[in-house]
């Protein structure tokens, strides 16, 4: 922690020092310790600076109700200092609805027409419509998704002219609700505006409540976004059937997908999986418990599949969805350019996942289940590093549990003659330990994902 110094000392530190070696100082107390950089900023002019370009270069815009700076504050603030709003790379603006049918008033209000274009440097922009925004369940006020045809016209211009910043590489949109097809992709898609910078977009709960209002699909092809990744959630299969009328899947090289549903998992086979010629990275988030049967996922089409990542909690019993997938991960194809180089398992458990190993559905029976299709795989030249990352689901492991963890797992996969790793990963520990791994053949472990 950085004290703030007297007066009578901060002209001296601050001239005594080469600009360089300051910058070296206040890149090195990191953006999340605040105190420090905020006591920093009253040292001196060279450190004012730097200091608060970490301390400013991530920002929230909350409902009037829950912030502490009203967006009239906010804009005289823009108008007198400008260069604040030059270091905000990150901006996230919170627009749940009070009342249902409402378009969040708080963005009514004619600063944010103004407030909005003077963030000219973003190069990631949220836009959060979800219940309970910010972490804090108590906002019960706020609990309605946005309906984006609702917004006032400037405001949805100075939200869709923020998208359209030439900076911008990752956009996330998160529980709005526009009218069409048509607003979504206006709105991502700002007409006259090349979009070739945005790499990263996640759209999750978004809905839409009508595809294309007469216009076809055709119109926007030449105008698609040719993006690095995407992430979808949504359990609307009409919204599902339009994102390949706003982004190119052809060109897409990592995809997260939430499967809630038998139909949501065959409407992925049809719209995504199917034309999906340059993707290396697939991440299938299982949301629901109705994965008892095989899977109707394809994968073994996608030639160039290098990282296969799914995550799922044991209390749905899933399986022999899993073992599907992993027997289709498991079998070399004449066609594949690149195989499958990693598969990452990540499970959400609870205390009685790990207590009873021998009962069904435990994590150790889980496990074993996957091993007959590795152990095949392996035995035809199917080796990739093979990474087990455990999540306690709302629950505290000690240390000897987590080593107990550790030693069953390594127990029932330790032996495939894979590179394995264990991930234990223990999101209540207040002293911040970081995922414990535990390396099993070939050498050192290499950290995943891409």
């Amino acid at each position: 922690m950085v004290s703030s110094p007297s007066s009578t000392r901060s002209p001296c530190i601050g001239s005594s020092l080469p600009q360089e070696l300051v910058d070296i100082i206040v890149e090195d107390i990191g953006s999340d310790d605040r105190p420090s950089l905020k006591a920093c900023s009253l040292i001196s002019r060279s450190f004012c600076a730097p200091a608060q370009k970490l301390l400013f270069q991530s920002f929230r815009l909350l409902p009037s109700l829950y912030r502490s700076l009203s967006l009239a504050t906010l804009d005289e603030l823009q108008a007198r200092s400008p260069h604040i709003s030059n270091h905000v790379r990150r901006l996230t603006i919170h627009c749940t609805s009070s009342r249902l049918g409402e378009g969040a008033p708080w963005m009514a209000e004619e600063q944010l027409s103004r407030v909005l274009p003077r963030f000219k440097h973003l190069t990631t922009l949220i836009v959060d419509s979800r219940p309970g925004i910010g972490g804090n369940e108590d906002w019960i006020r706020l609990r309605f998704p946005l309906s984006w045809w609702l917004l006032s016209s400037p405001t949805q211009t100075a939200l869709s002219r923020a998208i359209a910043q030439p900076q911008l590489t990752s956009l996330t949109i998160r529980g709005v609700t526009f009218w069409s097809g048509l607003d979504l992709w206006t709105a991502v898609c700002l007409p006259g505006v090349a979009r070739t910078q945005l790499q990263h977009l996640s759209l999750s709960e978004v809905d839409v409540q009508e595809l294309w209002s007469g216009l076809g699909t055709e119109y926007l092809s030449p105008n698609k976004l040719r993006l690095q990744s995407l992430a979808l959630k949504s359990d609307h299969a009409r919204f599902m059937r339009l994102v390949p009328g706003i982004v190119d899947i052809s060109v897409l090289q990592h995809i997260k997908l939430h499967i809630q549903n038998m139909s949501c998992e065959k409407m992925v086979q049809a719209a995504f999986l199917r034309d999906m010629r340059c993707l290396e990275r697939l991440t299938i988030v299982l949301d629901d418990s109705l994965y008892s049967n095989s899977c109707e996922l394809v994968i073994s089409d996608l030639a160039v599949l290098r990282t296969l990542d799914i995550h799922f909690q044991l209390s749905y019993h899933p399986s022999r969805w899993i073992f599907s997938v992993v027997s289709q991960a498991s079998l070399t194809h004449p066609g594949c350019t690149s195989p499958l180089t990693q598969l990452i398992l990540e499970i959400s458990v609870t205390l009685a996942d790990i207590q009873y190993p021998e009962d069904t559905g435990s994590l150790v029976s889980t496990l074993r289940y996957l091993v007959p299709p590795l152990r095949l795989g392996a035995d035809t030249g199917f080796t990739p590093l093979l990474t087990i990352r455990v999540a306690p689901d709302n629950v505290h492991f000690t240390f000897e549990e987590i080593s107990s963890v550790k030693a069953d797992v390594l127990e029932v996969v330790g032996n495939l003659g894979l590179h394995t790793e264990v991930e234990v990963v223990d999101y209540w520990n207040v002293q911040g330990m970081a995922p414990i791994r535990e390396p099993r053949e070939g050498g050192e472990s290499q950290p995943g994902g891409c």
